[in-house]
């Protein structure tokens, strides 16, 4: 299961997947998007059973998307799918959301990897940050980032093989060809002190995630 986080890319991977799945004879599924989020315990449980249910109704291997937190099916009894992520630096302002002149509004990661809780929608909360780590170590074979997208997909194709063979071939036709000078310039601008304070947690984890991925570990976290 790809769970979503608003800004890093998640809709290419979907792409990917969609296109990959009449290649590799699994089927696609996504989650309705306007249901899932931050969920009560009884909503929780209902999605696990419908996710469920699905699976026994298939008869070929699946993947789904949703944009959901983390939820932890073996609380509910289930054995549930196999969890995979993309996150993208979040000092990077294509993942902000301005509203107004004066304030703005971002969506972390670490929320969709610490879970359900309320104290996972705290930011800069440390007691969130390591629930996330604990998760991505136990839940999530590999998540992905953004900015090293053929190393990430390398990595799916590594620890996920009968489902993602061929995915570089298909990033390759969707990839952009073209630059953005003004990146440069904008990113700078955002990544002043204020801000790093701000997100001291969100750049920890996502150079904590990015190591991860870079130096190979995601497969035997201790």
């Amino acid at each position: 299961m790809l769970t979503r986080i608003p800004g890093t890319g998640a809709e290419l991977m979907v792409l990917i997947l969609q296109r990959l799945q009449g290649y590799n004879a699994f089927k696609h599924i996504r989650l309705p998007t306007s249901d899932y989020g931050f969920l009560s315990a009884l909503q929780q449980e209902l999605l696990v059973e419908e996710v469920i249910n699905i699976i026994r109704q298939e008869a070929i291997p699946l993947t789904f998307d949703g944009d959901v937190k983390f939820l932890n099916f073996s609380a509910f009894g289930r054995q549930g799918p196999t969890f995979i992520s993309l996150v993208r630096d979040p000092l990077d302002p294509r993942i902000w959301q301005w509203k107004g002149k004066e304030s703005m509004l971002y969506h972390g990661a670490i929320s969709h990897f610490c879970g359900q809780e309320p104290r996972c929608m705290e930011r800069n909360n440390t007691w969130a940050l390591e629930r996330a780590k604990a998760n991505v170590i136990r839940w999530y074979p590999v998540v992905g980032i953004l900015d090293y997208m053929e190393e990430s997909l390398n990595a799916f194709a590594t620890e996920f093989p009968y489902f993602f063979n061929g995915a570089i071939n298909i990033y390759n036709q969707f990839r952009s060809k073209e630059t953005l000078p003004t990146l440069v310039t904008l990113k700078l601008r955002i990544k002043d002190a204020s801000l790093r304070r701000v997100l001291a947690q969100e750049v920890e984890f996502y150079q904590w995630l990015k190591s991860r991925l870079l130096n190979k570990t995601f497969n035997n976290d201790d």
